[in-house]
């Protein structure tokens, strides 16, 4: 990782295999020939990439707004990170090799801008997107060299209308994680949603479990310590009695926990004290 890079950063006659680079200041790049993947912080992408060979590209934080640097031209992979609102509006000029799109939102609301310019795209044809709640089923442009299609999480509504969609083409799509619109009216928000893809019931106790700490938390009408303790102790018996949970759920629920504990004005490491699991 190199953070803070001056204006011009010229690796070329290194031997890398991976690089991160940040830094609002960093105008060019240049890369090795040996460097098979390249992530880049969306708030501070550089102007200009160098580069002898074929990588993969990551961008973390591809907001409304994010355009690509130019010179991506061997980049058969994007991978796209963002919070509620991903744009792939960059996508449009370059790069002309890409075949591969992974878009994956962090937050809701899952929203798509600029995918009409993935048209150009001809060769584009693999497609993936994680967290599309915000997606409707005429989101995505027609792209003739699609193939593959994986959605993972989106609305019940939006899988229906992209099976209609490509009923009779070339591309069946794999679409896991829908829910009703009902559902996520109530659940869009909460970060334990997609636990129910594979454990309803207990996707129904943490989603409770957190909504019930969050609203108690806004009522300012109890002492905010005892509310968190409480929201860790239900978790506690999801993982006891329903579902052990990994280290990902695990890191799901620290998460929320201090996420909500900075909102309280509580310290963290006080609630993680009863953390059992």
């Amino acid at each position: 990782m190199w953070t803070d890079a001056p204006s011009t950063v010229d690796l070329s006659g290194t031997a890398l295999a991976g690089l991160r680079v940040s830094g609002p200041a960093v105008s060019l790049v240049r890369l090795p020939a040996a460097l098979q993947r390249l992530t880049l912080d969306g708030a501070g992408l550089p102007d200009r990439i160098l580069a002898p060979g074929r990588f993969w590209l990551a961008v973390d934080g591809a907001g409304v707004g994010t355009v690509l640097p130019s010179g991506l031209d061997q980049v058969p992979v994007a991978d796209l990170r963002g919070a509620g609102t991903v744009s792939v509006a960059g996508l449009r000029e370059a790069p002309p090799g890409l075949r591969s799109l992974r878009v994956r939102w962090q937050r809701p609301p899952g929203e798509l801008h600029g995918a009409a310019g993935l048209a150009g795209l001809d060769g584009l044809t693999v497609v993936e997107l994680s967290g599309a709640y915000g997606l409707d089923a005429d989101t995505l442009p027609d792209l003739p060299g699609l193939r593959v299609l994986t959605v993972d999480g989106l609305r019940a509504s939006a899988a229906a209308g992209l099976r209609r969609r490509h009923r009779r083409g070339g591309v069946r799509p794999a679409l896991r994680g829908a829910k009703s619109d009902t559902w996520l009216a109530a659940n869009l928000d909460n970060p334990f949603r997609d636990w129910a893809d594979d454990h309803p019931r207990a996707a129904t106790v943490a989603c409770k479990a957190y909504a019930d700490a969050v609203r108690a938390i806004a009522a300012n009408n109890a002492d905010p310590r005892q509310i968190l303790l409480t929201m860790v102790g239900r978790f506690n018996t999801i993982h006891a009695s329903l579902l052990a949970l990994d280290t990902l759920r695990r890191e799901q629920v620290g998460d929320a926990v201090a996420a909500l504990a900075g909102r309280a004005g509580v310290p963290a490491d006080e609630v993680f004290e009863v953390f059992d699991f």
